[in-house]
């Protein structure tokens, strides 16, 4: 029947995830014991459980490590990642073992990798990979996945969190609250008539930026993580959002005119490979507006009181505006 604790702390039990990993050695890794088990609870910003086994095991006399991440994921997206795993996108997946209902908990291997926005001063990286990520997005969003796997996006949610982000922001300054209304008001007004057509939705990540995707150095491959908002929604909004987190980014680092290079090489491949709609190129606009909200409704949450790091990314902000508008 499998291991569905019924309380969340047995899953930081020495003694019940000692049997667990024993029970799973052959089936999870072909090994023939476990060594010894450590457990290294996480804090996550979300309030989500996180845990971090490190195992250590046995495999014809030679010694195995490995890191089992465990997270609080609906069964919802656990069923989409399995899903995902049979088809040739499960490369860009980290190999997700088992969901535990009772906690709606899952266990994926340790991708033992880096966050490519880690690598933000190479240019380098950039300009040699940047195209691979649009390439993995339009790759991820035509693929054909059951009904079953994804809700579709409703307008009346995105009218919420619109109204909310432009909440915390007014907050955290008026000032900067009049501002972005503005950015709302435009945003709401053309989301009705452009943004809402149904028929092109596809696969939406809704997280798509370099936080969530991770470069396997042993491997030379890249992985994208954090699926628990993705929804069944228009295509340019993944697009729009890893555009606009790496803008904002990347203009520590290098020039303008690099960066616009880089965002070049990175769209181009993804116009490429997909049969654009009459309208992308406006969602694509209004959801970059979309994600300039979202960033500033962070940067707002995060930097309760005013301070120089929280203006910068104002300032980058509005640089993003006079783009954008």
């Amino acid at each position: 029947m499998g291991f569905f604790p019924r309380q969340s702390k047995a899953l930081f039990s020495q003694k019940i995830m000692n049997s667990f990993f024993k029970r799973k050695c052959q089936t999870y890794f072909g090994a023939d014991k476990l060594v010894s088990l450590r457990i290294f609870p996480k804090k996550t910003l979300s309030g989500n459980i996180l845990i971090l086994y490190r195992l250590s095991l046995s495999k014809k006399g030679k010694k195995l490590s490995k890191n089992i991440w465990g997270k609080t994921i609906k069964e919802r997206q656990f069923r989409l990642l399995k899903f995902f795993a049979k088809t040739k996108i499960g490369k860009y997946l980290p190999n997700y073992f088992e969901y535990l209902p009772s906690l709606k908990f899952g266990l994926s291997e340790d991708i033992e990798g880096k966050q490519i926005r880690l690598f933000e001063k190479k240019f380098s990286f950039w300009e040699k990979n940047i195209s691979k990520f649009s390439q993995i997005l339009a790759e991820f969003q035509k693929t054909k996945i059951p009904a079953t796997f994804l809700k579709t996006y409703a307008i009346n949610e995105e009218k919420k969190y619109i109204r909310g982000s432009l909440k915390k922001i007014r907050n955290y300054s008026p000032k900067e609250g009049r501002k972005y209304k503005e950015l709302k008001n435009y945003y709401l007004k053309n989301l009705f008539p452009r943004c809402w057509t149904k028929k092109l939705f596809s696969f939406s990540h809704f997280d798509f930026q370099p936080s969530n995707i991770f470069y396997i150095e042993r491997t030379k491959n890249f992985v994208l993580l954090d699926f628990d908002l993705s929804k069944k929604f228009h295509p340019a909004i993944d697009l729009a959002n890893f555009w606009v987190h790496f803008y904002v980014m990347a203009r520590y680092h290098f020039s303008q005119k690099r960066v616009l290079s880089l965002c070049d090489k990175f769209l181009q491949p993804y116009f490429q490979k997909t049969k654009l709609k009459k309208g992308f190129a406006a969602c694509f606009s209004l959801f970059r507006l979309r994600t300039i909200l979202d960033i500033a409704q962070i940067t707002a949450s995060v930097f309760k009181i005013p301070s120089k790091e929280s203006q910068k990314v104002f300032d980058k902000l509005d640089e993003l505006l006079k783009i954008c508008l």
